[in-house]
């Protein structure tokens, strides 16, 4: 495992010799055949240029999830749309509420934007506790980030609170970015935004993926939502117009329909989770609450290093504001790999 902070994400496999990869946090039921065979059958479509406007996918998504169809823009990865909503948000300071993911802040550093950093407690299990008062600093911001569940830790923001920041921004002229990447797999998908949020507070920009739920990164599919519509044009300007390839789409169509998948895949993270946190805490490890498909926890500094020895890679979370060497984050997977990862550190601490 590199500590150069040059690959700063999951998933690095390329480096190594991997059997078990606990750095990506994806669906641990894998991803649907449906959504391979999708994939699969558009290839002969490839000769074609992909819908600049996606009105398959829209439309799909919009019966789905019941958000009207032009609320929604789409991107090579919710990576795309981050950068995407920050340019044409274009704004002069930002509160980040840290540890959280890295890609918020590239953009912003970039642009020689001010970013107000909130640090979460440790104490707290990294959750958000802050009001809006506490997140300003006594400062106007233009942009609020906030992720739930939180990555790293997998912490949620409950749906009254969620609304008592949202207003409090509103009042306050502040846009609110919600990366809502891992609600699928939480256990409170109930907490996602829908409809009437989105209409209630256009100065919400909610941001998903297919990536997460249905185990598909190398196809790089990530959606937006917002009831905003000159925001939505200045995104869709930034846009590449061919940015979701012919194979992406299918996929994304055919994961619409995979809502069992999703709903089985979720008890197995709860029953998994616990199993994996009860025996990294039997082992002395320290482990932090989460409600989401991955476990943040706190162990020697030279773990990621001695389970890379034996083919299995976990995320270093030292790159991440707020944390520091001995800081790592598992993603849950099937009863076999996890039990083979327990086994692995139980041996390493013999």
């Amino acid at each position: 495992m590199t500590n150069d902070n040059n690959y700063l994400h999951g998933g690095d496999v390329y480096h190594n010799t991997i059997r078990l990869d606990f750095s990506v946090n994806l669906n641990p039921a894998g991803t649907p055949d449906s959504v391979i065979q999708a994939a699969r059958d558009s290839i002969g479509l490839i000769r074609n240029y992909p819908d600049p406007e996606q009105r398959a996918l829209r439309a799909a998504l919009s019966e789905t999830l019941k958000i009207p169809a032009e609320q929604f823009l789409f991107g090579n990865g919710a990576a795309e749309l981050i950068d995407a909503f920050l340019a044409a948000a274009a704004p002069e300071r930002i509160i980040l509420p840290e540890p959280s993911f890295s890609e918020y802040r590239r953009i912003p550093e970039t642009q020689n934007t001010e970013i107000l950093t909130l640090p979460l407690r440790e104490e707290a299990d990294f959750m958000l506790q802050e009001t809006i008062p506490d997140l300003s600093g006594g400062k106007d911001a233009d942009v609020l980030i906030l992720c739930t569940p939180n990555n790293p830790n997998g912490g949620m923001i409950r749906p009254e609170r969620l609304r008592d920041i949202l207003k409090a921004c509103r009042e306050a002229g502040i846009r609110v970015m919600l990366d809502e990447c891992f609600i699928m797999l939480s256990d409170h998908p109930e907490y996602a935004a829908d409809a009437a949020l989105l209409q209630e507070y256009p100065n919400l920009f909610v941001l998903r993926t297919f990536t997460k739920s249905f185990a598909m990164p190398g196809l790089r599919l990530g959606y937006g939502m917002t009831a905003d519509v000159n925001l939505r044009e200045k995104m869709r300007m930034l846009l590449q117009p061919w940015n979701i390839s012919i194979p992406a789409t299918a996929a994304g169509i055919a994961a619409m329909q995979e809502t069992e998948h999703v709903r089985a895949a979720r008890e197995l993270i709860r029953t998994e989770r616990a199993f994996l946190a009860e025996g990294l805490r039997g082992i002395g490890y320290k482990v932090y609450e989460s409600a989401s498909n991955y476990l943040l926890f706190r162990g020697p500094e030279t773990l990621g290093e001695k389970l890379l020895a034996h083919g299995i890679l976990i995320r270093d979370c030292s790159n991440y504001r707020g944390l520091s060497r001995g800081y790592f984050r598992i993603a849950v997977r099937q009863h076999a790999d996890n039990r083979e990862l327990l086994d692995t550190l139980r041996l390493l601490e013999n």
